[in-house]
């Protein structure tokens, strides 16, 4: 679906392999096929859990191993993918809504670029030092995935935006996410009550203006409450 709404997607496999050897023969040819870095992920993970980044063979193993492990412990779910590394890139997300007649639109756009172990730390509204037509291109693609798939309610299309200005396609969230306060605050507009409202059959046109305003700048700090005896851990 991704692809048919003209989003770019990362290379990547799944690897469904069950025994630790031929998971590190499958990543070994991806990285042949694709070059280094490569990033393993958790199919089942969230929160920058069941992560690890490889940048080198010699660190296929070890880094499968612990990938597999956190993913089993977090999700109870080991099955890993892995995906060329993007480096250097921006985090940039679209907020989307779709209602239960076939409408979608987005909601402007964030950058949650500044994370610390994968995890967002701050975020801002609206994704500084976007081109408008990249901007455009990122807001029509979601608005066709989000149509093509019927989604009613809430969504944030995550991307990775690289240095030469390409977007990637990451994922969809399918849930009101933490930095949704932004969004809120630059456009005026209440994210839950909008939830609540397609949720009683409400069109779009019904409950948003004709144009999306972007009023200002918003910038979340999260606090982490966490302990420096133990080496930083919540």
């Amino acid at each position: 679906m991704a692809k048919s709404s003209r989003l770019e997607l990362i290379p990547s496999i799944t690897l469904d392999h069950t025994s630790l050897s031929k998971r590190k023969e499958a990543v070994a040819t991806f990285i042949q096929q694709h070059g280094l870095p490569v990033v393993l992920k958790a199919t089942a993970g969230g929160g920058g859990r069941g992560m690890r980044k490889v940048e080198s063979v010699e660190q296929i193993a070890d880094n499968l191993e612990r990938a597999s492990q956190e993913a089993k412990a977090f999700f109870n779910n080991d099955t890993l993918f892995v995906e060329k590394s993007i480096e250097h890139a921006r985090h940039v997300e679209v907020q989307f809504i779709g209602d239960s007649h076939g409408n979608a639109h987005h909601l402007l756009d964030r950058d949650c670029t500044w994370q610390r172990r994968y995890q967002k730390v701050i975020e801002e509204a609206p994704a500084p030092n976007i081109p408008a037509k990249t901007r455009e291109m990122l807001f029509s693609g979601v608005e066709q995935l989000a149509k093509s798939c019927k989604y009613e309610g809430l969504g944030t299309a995550e991307f990775l935006y690289d240095t030469s200005g390409k977007a990637y396609f990451l994922e969809v969230n399918s849930r009101i996410q933490v930095e949704h306060p932004v969004t809120e605050s630059i456009t005026g507009l209440d994210l839950v009550e909008l939830q609540i409202e397609v949720a009683r059959g409400k069109a779009l046109d019904e409950i948003l203006p004709s144009v999306i305003p972007c009023i200002g700048h918003s910038i979340e700090c999260r606090i982490c409450a966490e302990s420096s005896d133990e080496n930083f851990h919540a």
